[in-house]
């Protein structure tokens, strides 16, 4: 009994001896977060003159320490970034970036970027450029007096509303009709383009030619010239000749054996490389199976498969073991064809194309604008935040559930914008603006184009970052409390809590601290347990983001290694979780950085994936597309 009694009393020492380093580890960490969040509190409130100054009063709280996973204890601000992140490795730092070095599937823009352009046409070709692709796929015709032109269809009527061929018109009679209007309106004039147009754009970029030979008939010297064209352009290495008649590559061999050819068909077995023998093969997609394309491969040929538009299609070509795909959404697949960013191509639902790119005829100063923050308002529109590189002013861009751009309005402010919430309750849309300050306009200002003068609140969220320098650098809206972070690179960041339920009156109830290079908020909830999530975005320049998820608690101060890590192209903005999906927003095809960019990903993307409650705060985009 004296033995029982003894080791009860040591057990009970030493569960007294755990609580209370368990205590002091706690109030070490409490007191370095309470250092930190007051080092970078400032006491003066510098708002914008167009608005009015109302300073939240502070409701004080202090949140009991609960770590996120094994969160560093290092909470505080480190002069060597590189030193910062080696201790807070998987932890508050940035993850370990992988090797990017995967070569993704070859990317083929179907008569140019089809998708955003009148296919066949320069701005198609353009475009197809602009995003980086690895080939132009088009169609080449002869016309009645004898010229080169890219035109897909048989007749004319889709694209141009007259009835005929192409070889039933002259160059000039066809160079007047309209092949931009069918498309949409505000393409009207752009007209069809010879195959000389084309090579002098390619020959001064890497971008190689699918150059396919409709099939026109027995047309003396067709193949010559489009063989002579080719050459006389310096064209003939980077130029795969294509064709659904074999006839024309067995006479462009005869004319050359060092050309490429490449052989369209959509239907074949395994022996299509015996009947048929070409460098390349072009196969429809339905009949791309790994037997076909293995074949290909043993005689040392190339498969391509047309035209593959939607992840499930493009994760088909790639298990049947496609070598490249064609595509109208270059966009889309630029992105998608990479294994390492499945966790977009295994949850996707839809994407957006960013605004300010490819609409005909917007303002000059959308050239320099550089995407942050998006939301859905009440109405159903999705709004995307943007400013000036070049520090001229921030624009809202307003765009319906599709995407079509509705409205530009002018913010009236030169900031660094970094994010936007639309606040369901209250009908208003909240704003990061100057030297580290937060607003809020009503939804209908933003409606109406003008936003002068209208903030109901603006007040200084008292962060700063690494330089020192205020920020407000994202934020989001989850039921009546707003959440507004700071980017901070080579240290934690923090984000604030304010209960908003008095709008004109924001209460800070605590300040938290998050990982560096935070770029996004978001909250969801599952309603069969009650518990809340944190969906931070991470990002930093032209290296791999991150989405992080984190079980949300009032209690928690420190926030480090998240329950989910999954990784992202490059330029990660601002996220949203809503009823119909997780918007998730890019930067990387913003044209000040299309020259630095590694990925140009000119996508919105909507995800659906684990639990997708729209965000209490957040008004559902309507489904549909």
């Amino acid at each position: 009994m004296v033995v029982i009694w003894v080791a009860a009393f040591a057990i009970f020492l030493a569960a007294v001896s755990l609580i209370a380093a368990f205590r002091v580890r706690a109030l070490r960490i409490q007191s370095q977060q309470d250092a930190v969040v007051d080092s970078e509190q400032t006491p003066e409130t510098t708002e914008p003159e167009a608005v009015t100054e109302q300073t939240p009063e502070t409701t004080e709280q202090t949140p009991e320490i609960i770590e996120q996973g094994a969160a560093s204890e290092q909470v505080e601000e480190i002069v060597d970034p590189a030193v910062w992140r080696a201790e807070n490795s998987g932890g508050l730092g940035m993850p370990g970036q992988p090797d990017w070095e995967e070569q993704g599937l070859t990317l083929i823009a179907h008569r140019g970027y089809s998708s955003e352009f009148p296919e066949n046409t320069m701005p198609a070709f353009e475009g197809a450029l602009d995003i980086g692709v690895d080939y132009i796929e088009t169609d080449v015709q002869m016309t009645k007096d004898g010229r080169l032109v890219l035109f897909h269809d048989d007749d004319l009527v889709r694209i141009t509303g007259v009835e005929g061929v192409v070889s039933d018109y002259t160059y000039e009679e066809l160079s007047a009709m309209d092949a931009g209007s069918w498309f949409d309106s505000a393409h009207e004039g752009v007209r069809i383009p010879t195959l000389e147009e084309l090579l002098l754009v390619l020959r001064d970029s890497d971008c190689r030619l699918y150059l396919e030979l409709k099939d026109i008939g027995d047309v003396d010297g067709f193949e010559e010239k489009v063989l002579r064209e080719v050459e006389q352009y310096g064209m003939l290495d980077r130029c795969v000749f294509a064709s659904f008649r074999y006839g024309y590559l067995e006479h462009l061999k005869t004319l050359d054996p060092d050309v490429k050819i490449l052989y369209n068909t959509s239907s074949a077995d395994a022996a299509l490389t015996e009947q048929y023998p070409a460098e390349y093969y072009g196969l429809y997609k339905q009949i791309a199976t790994n037997e076909v394309i293995e074949a290909i491969h043993a005689s040392g040929a190339t498969a391509y498969i047309w035209t593959v538009n939607t992840p499930e299609e493009l994760i088909a070509a790639k298990t049947a073991g496609a070598d490249g795909i064609v595509t109208n959404y270059s966009g889309l697949m630029k992105v998608l064809r990479y294994q390492a960013y499945s966790f977009i191509t295994d949850n996707y639902a839809r994407s957006i194309t960013l605004p300010g790119l490819y609409e005909p005829e917007l303002p000059q100063e959308c050239d320099d604008m550089v995407w942050q923050g998006l939301t859905l308002a009440g109405d159903g529109s999705l709004v995307v935040s943007a400013y000036s590189k070049s520090g001229q002013n921030s624009i809202l861009y307003v765009m319906d559930q599709t995407g079509r751009l509705q409205s530009i309005v002018d913010t009236g402010t030169k900031a660094h914008m970094g994010g936007i919430a639309y606040d369901s309750a209250r009908d208003l849309l909240w704003m990061t603006g100057e030297t580290g300050t937060v607003w809020a306009a009503p939804w209908s200002a933003v409606s109406d184009g003008d936003l002068s003068g209208d903030a109901v609140v603006s007040f200084d969220a008292g962060l700063l970052n690494h330089n020192g320098s205020k920020v407000a650098s994202f934020l989001g809206v989850n039921g009546d409390r707003l959440y507004v972070g700071s980017y901070v690179d080579g240290a934690a960041g923090r984000l604030n809590c304010y209960d908003i339920s008095d709008a004109g009156n924001p209460q800070l109830l605590s300040t938290v601290v998050i990982p560096e290079r935070i770029q996004g908020v978001t909250f969801s909830t599952d309603e069969a347990t009650g518990s809340t999530y944190m969906y931070l975005s991470q990002s930093w320049q032209v290296a791999d983001a991150y989405l992080l998820k984190y079980e949300y608690r009032d209690e928690t101060a420190v926030y480090a290694v998240p329950l989910e890590r999954h990784l992202l192209p490059e330029g990660a903005e601002q996220i949203l979780a809503a009823s119909d999906g997780f918007y998730i927003l890019f930067e990387s095809a913003a044209r000040p950085y299309r020259a630095t960019a590694r990925i140009v990903n000119d996508q919105i993307y909507v995800l659906q994936f684990g639990i997708l409650s729209s965000a209490a705060g957040e008004a559902p985009l309507p489904s549909g597309n």
